[in-house]
């Protein structure tokens, strides 16, 4: 079984990672509380999609008013509450907040990408060869040249929601760039950076190699902006009541608006605002239910929950093809859920951790730095989630 992509290729998850850091360098419990749901929602979403691939383009695409059958409207309200598309568009906003947040304390423009690597890749090779191995349990074993190509992020053949993680890996420039610009101009350099990106993602030599980041820019920036005095000022006045419409236009804008692309930038919008409320704690009564300690430890291990539920995924696909969506798809969801968490967590604890604290001494090593920064571990957002 391919796990579809999200956005209209199944939610292409998008991971996690420990060190949430708001303004100030403290962590941020109520936005590991939001990467936790949004984590769990994709899971979900891959389930439900899994039970029939017609549901992509009878269901899924189409707004509401447009259905064929009324019988689909209960799967159509499960996908907007388990809404993948939603949960990558907001891992993104995460990633570009938290991001630009640690860049501004601690800018490091050599030692970044090598950081940015090491915390991204020991995961996915983990989850990469854990699917290959259940493909090969059920007597479909992928080529090693593929497995190879997925361990790259030159392909998603086997953790189809990798995706995500080629849009980070990609966006490491763009990151960088829009810190620079963000210090040096304030907003409208981050803007300027936004515009350039963009005019760069029209150039048709390169559109094979932009062709997934290109809807992603707008997030990576909201993300940035949130994470400036701009951000603080406009999060400040915000409140529950604002988080509650930017929640309901993320989980419906999708399903309700005609045209693609405003309801796409309606979608990255309230993501916006959501992770703006969240980040400057002006999020209310949904603040103080993201910081519980349970929404708080799944978003710490979100990252391997997103890439680890794919092999279980890809095992009980026998199970899911040909079921009923609301039934089968929905509790089976859960389930997956609930069967990655601890495997997430060991993932979490000896391979995600391991990993950054070894892509700090690495960077420190090759790019200078004092004996306490080689010691400690920098955490950062790996793909938003």
């Amino acid at each position: 079984m391919r796990v579809p992509r999200s956005g209209h290729r199944i939610a292409r998850p998008t991971g996690p990672a420990p060190g949430e850091k708001g303004l100030a360098g403290a962590r941020n419990h109520q936005l590991d509380g939001l990467r936790g749901c949004a984590a769990a929602a994709v899971v979900v979403y891959h389930a439900i999609l899994a039970t029939d691939p017609t549901l992509l383009s009878r269901v899924l695409s189409p707004p509401v008013h447009r259905l064929q059958d009324a019988a689909d409207l209960p799967i159509k309200a499960a996908l907007a509450l388990a809404n993948g598309e939603a949960a990558v568009t907001i891992f993104f906003v995460l990633s570009g907040a938290v991001l630009y947040a640690s860049l501004q304390r601690r800018p490091a423009p050599l030692s970044f990408p090598v950081r940015r690597l090491f915390r991204i890749y020991p995961a996915l090779i983990g989850a990469v060869l854990l699917g290959a191995g259940v493909l090969a349990a059920q007597g479909n074993p992928p080529a090693l040249g593929q497995i190879a190509a997925d361990a790259a992020l030159l392909d998603t053949a086997v953790i189809g929601p990798a995706w995500t993680l080629q849009v980070e890996v990609l966006a490491i420039p763009f990151v960088l760039a829009s810190a620079w610009a963000g210090k040096r101009f304030g907003p409208g350099g981050i803007v300027g950076v936004f515009l350039a990106a963009f005019l760069v993602t029209k150039i048709p030599l390169l559109a094979p190699v932009v062709a997934t980041i290109k809807s992603q820019l707008l997030p990576f920036t909201l993300g940035f902006l949130v994470a400036t005095p701009l951000g603080a000022a406009l999060g400040r006045r915000l409140s529950a009541g604002w988080f509650a419409a930017a929640l309901v236009v993320v989980l419906l804008a999708r399903h309700v608006i005609p045209g693609p692309n405003t309801a796409l930038l309606a979608l990255q919008l309230g993501a916006g605002l959501m992770v703006c409320a969240l980040h400057h704690g002006h999020a209310g009564g949904f603040g103080t239910l993201l910081g519980r300690p349970t929404a708080c430890f799944v978003g710490r291990i979100s990252y391997s929950l997103y890439l680890f539920n794919v092999p279980l995924l890809i095992a009980v696909d026998p199970l899911l093809r040909g079921s009923d969506p609301l039934l089968v798809g929905v509790p089976l969801g859960l389930l997956i859920v609930a069967l990655t968490v601890p495997i997430a967590a060991l993932a979490e604890r000896w391979i995600e951790r391991p990993g950054i604290r070894l892509g700090s001494r690495v960077a420190a090593i090759r790019f200078g730095g004092t004996p306490a920064d080689r010691a400690r571990p920098v955490p950062e957002a790996s793909n938003g989630l």
